[in-house]
């Protein structure tokens, strides 16, 4: 079963990195039970929401807890915004 965990998050963590709405490199993705919980930064809203996407498609089975953060890259933006 571990094995079998292990290559879930694998596959996780390659579309991560391959899917054309993600392209990021720098999320961690753990399993609790039947729960996912990612965690990184993403450049925008529409990207915190397509690590949702990709994990219901990979893994339709698994609860999200998204706790992704949106950095902004912008000249003047702000840095990190936290969200709940």
């Amino acid at each position: 079963m571990a094995e079998a965990r292990a290559y879930l998050i694998e596959r996780l963590r390659e579309r991560f990195a391959t899917d054309p709405r993600l392209g990021e490199l720098g999320l961690e993705v753990r399993l609790v039970g039947d729960i996912a919980h990612v965690r990184g930064q993403v450049e925008s809203e529409a990207r915190r929401q397509a690590v949702v996407t990709v994990i219901t498609e990979v893994a339709p089975d698994l609860a999200v807890r998204n706790e992704v953060e949106i950095t902004d890259l912008s000249p003047t933006g702000g840095g990190v915004e936290r969200l709940s």
